[in-house]
């Protein structure tokens, strides 16, 4: 009633080779994850300190210690996009839930006697943030002392 079915013997091996295949793939890049993640939390410790400490860093480096610090918290596809023609977009990420985060960073060095974070900063940030970058969250993040 049934005909005797024999399989080549490379589909029989197919089959369980791309399983392990699959595995091995999916492994590999949990590890890559989790690696990226610590070494993200490390370079987060490093930076994350005094008041003094962050005083110190520069516009560049204090975009980097916000996004060190996204990244720390959960945050995928981070990346630090400051600079000329940046439509007021320092760091963009997306957070666990999916939203679009859109921050832009002020560093003023000079603390209370330094230039203040006007009204122009947050126009220009509520102007792009949602329009421009298509952000759910616009945060823009000073340092003052």
């Amino acid at each position: 009633m049934y005909a005797d079915f024999a399989a080549p013997p490379a589909f029989l091996w197919f089959l369980p080779l791309m399983l392990l295949a699959s595995a091995t793939a999916g492994w590999l890049l949990a590890t890559q994850h989790q690696k990226r993640q610590q070494a993200a939390a490390f370079r987060c410790q490093r930076s994350c300190c005094s008041p003094a400490r962050v005083d110190g860093l520069d516009h560049r480096e204090f975009e980097y210690l916000v996004r060190d610090l996204m990244i720390r918290d959960g945050a995928t596809n981070v990346r630090r996009v400051g600079g000329a023609g940046d439509n007021g977009a320092d760091v963009v990420a997306t957070d666990p839930a999916g939203q679009l985060w859109i921050i832009q960073c002020k560093h003023r060095k000079q603390g209370l006697g330094g230039k203040a974070v006007g009204v122009q900063e947050f126009q220009v940030l509520n102007g792009t943030g949602r329009p421009v970058h298509k952000g759910n969250v616009v945060v823009l993040v000073t340092k003052n002392s």
